[in-house]
Protein backbone atom coordinates (compact mmCIF):
# COMPACT_ATOMS: atom_id res chain seq x y z
CA UNK A 1 0.00 0.00 0.00
CA UNK A 2 1.34 3.38 -1.02
CA UNK A 3 1.52 6.22 1.37
CA UNK A 4 -0.52 8.99 1.00
CA UNK A 5 1.53 12.32 0.20
CA UNK A 6 0.38 15.16 2.26
CA UNK A 7 1.20 18.39 0.63
CA UNK A 8 3.11 21.31 3.03
CA UNK A 9 3.39 24.66 3.13
CA UNK A 10 6.38 26.09 1.77
CA UNK A 11 8.62 27.89 3.69
CA UNK A 12 9.12 30.56 0.93
CA UNK A 13 5.56 31.40 0.44
CA UNK A 14 5.66 35.58 0.46
CA UNK A 15 4.06 37.13 3.21
CA UNK A 16 1.32 38.69 3.16
CA UNK A 17 1.48 41.53 4.75
CA UNK A 18 3.48 45.04 5.39
CA UNK A 19 3.97 47.25 8.52
CA UNK A 20 5.73 50.47 7.96
CA UNK A 21 6.33 54.02 9.20
CA UNK A 22 5.29 55.68 5.71
CA UNK A 23 3.33 53.86 2.56
CA UNK A 24 1.69 54.48 -1.11
CA UNK A 25 -1.88 52.98 -1.48
CA UNK A 26 -3.67 52.45 -4.65
CA UNK A 27 -6.87 50.95 -5.28
CA UNK A 28 -9.74 51.53 -7.23
CA UNK A 29 -12.29 52.19 -3.97
CA UNK A 30 -11.43 52.92 -0.55
CA UNK A 31 -13.86 52.23 1.99
CA UNK A 32 -13.51 53.82 5.43
CA UNK A 33 -14.79 52.77 8.75
CA UNK A 34 -14.87 54.30 11.74
CA UNK A 35 -11.72 54.31 14.24
CA UNK A 36 -11.32 52.02 17.10
CA UNK A 37 -8.39 51.64 20.21
CA UNK A 38 -6.40 48.66 18.66
CA UNK A 39 -6.04 46.19 21.05
CA UNK A 40 -2.37 45.62 20.15
CA UNK A 41 -1.13 49.08 19.57
CA UNK A 42 -2.95 50.51 22.05
CA UNK A 43 -3.85 54.08 20.09
CA UNK A 44 -6.63 54.63 17.92
CA UNK A 45 -6.34 53.59 14.95
CA UNK A 46 -8.17 54.29 11.35
CA UNK A 47 -9.22 51.07 9.68
CA UNK A 48 -9.76 51.18 5.26
CA UNK A 49 -10.38 48.51 3.21
CA UNK A 50 -9.28 48.80 -0.19
CA UNK A 51 -10.63 47.07 -3.41
CA UNK A 52 -10.45 46.88 -7.30
CA UNK A 53 -7.07 45.95 -7.86
CA UNK A 54 -5.47 47.34 -4.38
CA UNK A 55 -1.43 48.08 -3.85
CA UNK A 56 0.78 49.25 -1.12
CA UNK A 57 3.99 49.86 -1.10
CA UNK A 58 6.23 50.10 1.64
CA UNK A 59 7.88 54.05 1.41
CA UNK A 60 9.66 54.34 4.57
CA UNK A 61 10.64 51.62 7.02
CA UNK A 62 10.10 51.00 10.99
CA UNK A 63 13.06 52.17 13.44
CA UNK A 64 13.59 49.84 14.94
CA UNK A 65 13.12 47.65 12.13
CA UNK A 66 10.62 45.15 14.11
CA UNK A 67 6.87 43.59 13.51
CA UNK A 68 4.02 45.44 15.72
CA UNK A 69 0.99 43.16 14.47
CA UNK A 70 2.39 40.46 12.62
CA UNK A 71 5.60 39.05 13.11
CA UNK A 72 5.38 37.97 9.89
CA UNK A 73 5.18 41.21 7.73
CA UNK A 74 7.49 42.32 5.34
CA UNK A 75 9.44 45.47 6.27
CA UNK A 76 12.04 46.15 4.11
CA UNK A 77 11.66 49.18 1.23
CA UNK A 78 10.00 48.89 -1.75
CA UNK A 79 8.24 45.68 -0.82
CA UNK A 80 4.52 45.66 -2.10
CA UNK A 81 1.54 43.96 -1.24
CA UNK A 82 -1.70 43.47 -3.91
CA UNK A 83 -4.72 41.66 -3.83
CA UNK A 84 -9.11 42.00 -4.47
CA UNK A 85 -8.89 43.17 -1.15
CA UNK A 86 -6.87 44.79 1.18
CA UNK A 87 -7.20 45.79 4.89
CA UNK A 88 -5.23 48.35 5.90
CA UNK A 89 -5.05 49.87 9.92
CA UNK A 90 -3.36 53.62 9.86
CA UNK A 91 -2.66 55.46 13.27
CA UNK A 92 -3.50 58.87 10.91
CA UNK A 93 -5.84 59.62 9.06
CA UNK A 94 -5.23 58.93 5.38
CA UNK A 95 -6.23 61.39 2.43
CA UNK A 96 -6.65 60.32 -0.96
CA UNK A 97 -7.23 61.58 -4.16
CA UNK A 98 -8.97 60.88 -7.24
CA UNK A 99 -5.78 60.18 -9.97
CA UNK A 100 -4.89 57.89 -12.89
CA UNK A 101 -3.09 54.76 -11.21
CA UNK A 102 -2.04 53.24 -14.43
CA UNK A 103 -2.15 53.82 -17.80
CA UNK A 104 -6.14 52.96 -18.65
CA UNK A 105 -7.39 53.18 -15.57
CA UNK A 106 -8.30 55.86 -12.26
CA UNK A 107 -8.28 55.32 -8.87
CA UNK A 108 -7.15 56.84 -5.56
CA UNK A 109 -4.06 57.68 -4.42
CA UNK A 110 -2.84 57.80 -1.08
CA UNK A 111 -0.13 58.19 0.93
CA UNK A 112 -0.40 56.75 4.70
CA UNK A 113 1.83 58.84 7.01
CA UNK A 114 3.13 57.29 10.70
CA UNK A 115 2.18 53.62 11.21
CA UNK A 116 0.42 51.74 8.88
CA UNK A 117 -0.44 47.89 8.66
CA UNK A 118 -1.68 46.35 5.61
CA UNK A 119 -2.83 42.60 5.12
CA UNK A 120 -4.12 40.88 2.04
CA UNK A 121 -8.01 39.32 2.81
CA UNK A 122 -8.49 37.98 -1.04
CA UNK A 123 -5.89 37.33 -2.84
CA UNK A 124 -5.69 37.16 -6.52
CA UNK A 125 -5.20 33.68 -6.76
Amino acid sequence: MKKKETKKLSDKKKPQSIECKKAELKAGQIIPYLPYVHSILNELVYEYKLQLGPRAIILEELIPKKSKIDRNSMLNLGDRISGRMLRCLSTAPIKSEWTKISSRHRGFLAIAKKYIYCKVIYSIF
